[in-house]
């Protein structure tokens, strides 16, 4: 009896975690990619893109990004994760040196990394 009550309380307990993971990683992800999707939004038709204005939104999403990604990383495997600050880091290059398709083709990446992070960090069987 007491055996099971212990394997029982383990056993929620380990859903709770796998739980609250997967709400904080689709928090997270969530978070970055609405802003993405604003700063796509908002460069869209322009052709400048090295305004104070797209610098402050790639700004805010690089320091969304920096706040969430350690966890990130010790939620999955962090090379993975890498390839996410890369992405936001050549944005902010190419918005201080007004090379728009770069910058729209980094930005779209963001977007899909985001999308598809959230996809395979997901609950599972095997995470």
């Amino acid at each position: 009896m007491n055996r099971n009550l212990l394997m029982l309380i383990l056993l929620i307990f380990l859903i709770g975690i796998c739980a609250l993971e997967q709400i904080y990683v689709s928090k997270a992800l969530g978070t970055i990619n609405s802003l993405a999707v604003q700063i796509q939004t908002s460069v869209q038709n322009s052709t400048q893109i090295n305004t104070s204005d797209v610098q402050q939104q790639v700004e805010n999403l690089n320091s969304t990004w920096n706040h969430y990604e350690n966890i990130l990383c010790f939620f999955s495997n962090h090379k993975d994760m890498k390839e996410m600050g890369i992405e936001i880091q050549r944005m902010i290059i190419y918005s201080a040196t007004n090379q728009h398709e770069e910058f729209k083709a980094s930005l779209c990446l963001v977007i899909l990394y985001s999308e598809t992070f959230d996809h395979f960090m997901g609950i599972s069987f095997q995470n």
